[in-house]
């Protein structure tokens, strides 16, 4: 397996530096990961050292039974310090592009990677905004105007933030100035506060997505063992979507889903009905920043289904479920409620509009080819999910189907009937590389399974790491999504 997944990620990194983009580069080419200009400085130093860091720990957290004698508090600190380590090394991939600290700043800025930060400047009182947002959608660019407002709130947020302790002295820092000469360069005008704001909500959605290995650390555990719960967490953190794209508000999404799918299996597990409401809250959260959101709910509704027929009980399972889930949409709906009665948010004309926006934009304003996205986007997902981990997963399906894993088999099943529909609906036409990310972290899940069942897991785990490191470095010195340097 591991000669495999060797073999794939070479191959992959010789086409990369061939200048062999990701996507369709046809005659009209609908969408490619491009390859990156050769006038573009690339450094990638520091997250090289940062990377062998990474591997370092994963070798030392993965050594036979340290894990399982490891306290609570102890692995708390070790899952803290690898989410601390993988959001280093998104900091270091970020800035390994252009100039240091320049580039996360300019890709938020800039309104054709990411539009909402420039609209959070035009907000002025966030009651009005909210209670007008059914009204201002259709008049937003084609990004924001297929989503709710969560992450121009989020933008908002910081930029307050930074405009109340952002010091005057920092008008004269050549970084800011920068920040400030790309916006003007693109069209929109940046006080220094607001080029502080756009570095610092670049790096705030890098801290999002490394913080998911946490939860999903702890879904992990519950439906297998500690140590498959370890070497899933170790795989999730060498995600190349996870490193390569940390300024995109798909790290918070993919942080939100993991928060959810967990919450929702610790209350199906637990007596108590309080903590139901907890899963119906945070998927309001997530609907509330893009309503592709919804497809954790189906994902939610597949795993139940199956889990319910594969049950002794069937008869009280079904009872049992149907009961958490009128109240986790006590929950959902008390968020709505909330926001409504206080802000007069409607977001149900919200979620009307933007599947209008959304089908506008894939069909007539960028029109993409259904089949050839049919074929492309797994493929797509693969190469940034990482090829020795997709290697690794194959590798890792007999053993899950065999396994007595009465949790486990579902979710996994339930997760191939997501990515299988949302893949045939055509409702995403590339770029799975990033919008999809949320769905990536079951391969860790499969894999890490498996490999946590062999005798020199450690070993297989860290040469995974590697590997996955490696062709996210090569990704990153010869592709690129952004033509802002």
């Amino acid at each position: 397996m591991l000669l495999v997944a060797g073999l794939a990620v070479a191959i992959a990194a010789n086409l990369f530096a061939r200048g062999v983009g990701v996507g369709i580069p046809a005659y009209r080419a609908e969408w490619i990961w491009r390859p990156l200009p050769k006038a573009i400085a690339v450094n990638l130093l520091p997250a090289s050292l940062v990377a062998g860091v990474l591997m370092l720990l994963v070798g030392a957290l993965c050594r036979s039974g340290r894990w399982e004698a490891a306290s609570r508090s102890r692995r708390a600190l070790a899952l803290l310090a690898l989410v601390l380590v993988v959001f280093a090394l998104q900091t270091a991939m970020i800035n390994a592009i252009g100039e240091p600290w320049v580039a996360p700043g300019a890709i938020i800025a800039s309104p054709v990677s990411t539009t909402y930060f420039a609209i959070s400047r035009d907000v002025h009182s966030v009651r009005d905004y909210l209670a007008n947002y059914h009204h201002i959608m259709p008049k937003l660019p084609y990004h924001a105007a297929t989503h709710p407002p969560g992450i121009t709130l989020l933008f908002l947020a910081v930029r307050r933030a930074c405009a109340a302790f952002t010091p005057a002295s920092a008008a004269s820092s050549p970084v800011i100035a920068k920040v400030r000469f790309y916006a003007d360069k693109l069209g929109v005008g940046f006080p220094p506060e607001d080029a502080v704001a756009a570095i610092a909500g670049a790096l705030l959605l890098a801290l999002a997505g490394s913080a998911s290995v946490i939860p999903i650390y702890l879904l992990a555990r519950q439906l297998a063992t500690p140590r498959a719960a370890l070497c899933a967490a170790a795989l999730t953190a060498s995600l190349p979507a996870l490193l390569l794209l940390p300024a995109s508000a798909d790290q918070l999404v993919l942080l939100v889903a993991a928060l959810t799918i967990w919450l929702a299996y610790a209350a199906w597990r637990h007596s108590n009905h309080l903590l139901s409401l907890l899963p119906g809250i945070s998927f309001a959260l997530g609907m509330f920043v893009t309503l592709g959101f919804a497809a954790v709910g189906v994902w939610l509704a597949l795993w139940a289904a199956l889990g319910v027929l594969g049950a002794s009980g069937r008869a009280e399972a079904a009872r049992r479920l149907l009961q958490k889930t009128a109240i986790a949409l006590c929950g959902f709906c008390a968020v709505h409620l909330a926001l409504f009665l206080t802000t007069g948010y409607r977001g149900w004309a919200v979620a009307y509009l933007g599947l209008i926006a959304h089908r506008q934009a894939t069909t007539v304003e960028f029109p993409r080819t259904y089949w050839k996205w049919v074929l492309m986007n797994p493929a797509e997902m693969a190469v940034f999910a990482g090829l020795a981990l997709v290697v690794a997963a194959l590798w890792a399906w007999p053993g899950v189907r065999r396994a007595a894993l009465r949790s486990l088999r579902p979710f996994l099943f339930s997760w191939l009937i997501l990515l299988a529909a949302l893949d045939l609906s055509g409702t995403v036409r590339g770029e799975v590389g990033r919008i999809w990310l949320f769905l990536m972290w079951p391969l860790a899940l499969a894999a890490g399974e498996c490999l946590s069942r062999t005798q020199r897991y450690a070993i297989a785990v860290t040469l995974l790491v590697m590997m996955q490191l490696a062709q996210a470095m090569a990704m990153r010195g010869y592709l690129t999504m952004y033509d802002i340097f």
